[in-house]
């Protein structure tokens, strides 16, 4: 009895050795170089935009097609005067415009004169603002929610179209690091920009017939944020520009003097060479804007979101595993008490022995439960930090703008990135 009371320890005892050893081990390569799984999962390594509100910033006819009456005058000049060369190559991202002045893209912009339009946008809160207003909203959003409501009124004029839309790589020149999108298209006028109330406010001194008149409106308080080109300038016709004209060409058409600000620009991104990681098995996987990994098709605010309930439930795993691994613990030290009585303790059918044969089963339920536990929770922990990886790195990638970088160590490789 005593050897088999013996035989049978030995052999429960066999998995829990296995079970206290792999896990470490498990959780080591989940986790090296981050200390223990959770500070891995908890604090991403990837890039963070901290100051872009999560999901507000997403592509949309908005987005290309901003209104830039935020812009400071000097980033306003520097377009106007790279228009003027060439078309204008941008950097884009996370509702912030940036002219590239270094880099030059062919062609040319012509412009098309309209009958002037007057209009009011009002905007009451941050959706409207980042519809309507995504250059710069990170900055106005606090304006915003002070004054109660934003308002752009603006007279347009005409517009500036590019001589092409589809640009690749291969038509930047120069230094154009970081460039995203070209600008296709600018609506020019006059307009001012400010906050507070504004339902029945114009623009002073406006130009007669445009619908912005002088005088129009009440005096309600309202703080002044931007304001460029003349209204009065706007009901003059367009003019016929003859200054670096070749001999032989026609003179280009142009706004009214004092009438040609910056109101709206229109934004085509530039096809840039798919990133591709090859696999053991050579197969070429593709990474794009919105689509790095394999079945995977999200903006970088979902990624973000996939990335915390991954993090989750890796976290929900381990946990699963050591309290699978502190059962097995618990339940084997009961069986080691209750194996041999079971069968020797008191008379058959009697309550006593009754009892020792309900806590060794009991026992037993708690061994393989616990084994069962902590296999699985190890699992699903190890396939959950396996996949944050990957989301990890497409993050990465994708804000990196699509310049794939080893990951720290040189752990980057198609399928499962983790990182050592």
């Amino acid at each position: 009895m005593t050897k088999r009371r013996s035989k049978r320890k030995h052999q429960l005892w066999r998995p829990l050795v296995a079970s206290v050893v792999s896990l470490p081990m498990i959780l080591g390569v989940a986790a090296c170089k981050g200390g223990n799984a959770a500070q891995r999962l908890a604090n991403s390594t990837a890039p963070t935009l901290e100051s872009v509100p999560e999901g507000k910033c997403k592509p949309g006819s908005g987005a290309s097609k901003p209104l830039v009456v935020e812009w400071p005058m000097a980033e306003r000049a520097a377009l106007e005067g790279k228009a003027k060369q060439s078309l204008v190559a941008v950097r884009y991202r996370n509702c912030e415009m940036e002219v590239i002045n270094t880099c030059s893209v062919a062609g040319d912009y012509a412009f098309t004169s309209v009958t002037p339009k007057s209009e009011n946008i009002r905007i009451t809160n941050a959706d409207e603002l980042y519809a309507k207003i995504p250059v710069g909203a990170v900055k106005l959003e606090g304006k915003l929610a002070r004054d109660g409501q934003l308002n752009v009124d603006m007279v347009l004029v005409g517009r500036y179209e590019a001589d092409r839309y589809r640009f690749s790589e291969v038509d930047l020149n120069g230094r154009c690091e970081g460039a995203t999108h070209v600008v296709t298209g600018m609506s020019v006028g006059a307009f001012e920009f400010y906050s507070g109330a504004g339902a029945d406010i114009g623009i002073s001194g406006g130009a007669k017939g445009t619908g912005i008149e002088a005088g129009a409106g009440s005096k309600a308080h309202r703080e002044l944020l931007n304001r460029d080109g003349d209204p009065k300038a706007c009901g003059s016709p367009s003019q016929e520009v003859e200054i670096g004209v070749e001999e032989g060409e026609a003179a280009k058409a142009a706004p009214p003097p004092g009438c040609g600000a910056l109101i709206r620009v229109e934004v085509v991104p530039i096809d840039f060479p798919q990133p591709t990681t090859t696999s053991s098995s050579g197969t070429v996987t593709n990474l794009t804007e919105t689509n790095a990994i394999a079945g995977e098709n999200m903006t970088t605010g979902e990624l973000d979101r996939r990335i915390k309930t991954m993090a989750f439930v890796a976290l929900s795993s381990y946990a699963i595993a050591t309290a699978g691994v502190l059962t097995f613990v618990f339940g084997l030290r009961i069986n080691s008490g209750y194996s041999s009585e079971a069968t020797d303790i008191g008379m058959a059918g009697s309550d006593e022995r009754l009892k020792y044969i309900s806590r060794y089963k009991t026992s037993l339920g708690m061994v393989y439960g616990g084994i069962g536990g902590a296999v699985i929770g190890i699992a699903a922990g190890l396939g959950s930090t396996i996949h944050i990886n990957k989301l990890r790195n497409e993050r990465s990638t994708r804000l990196a703008g699509f310049g794939i970088s080893p990951l720290p160590g040189g752990g980057v490789f198609a399928g499962a990135a983790i990182r050592f």
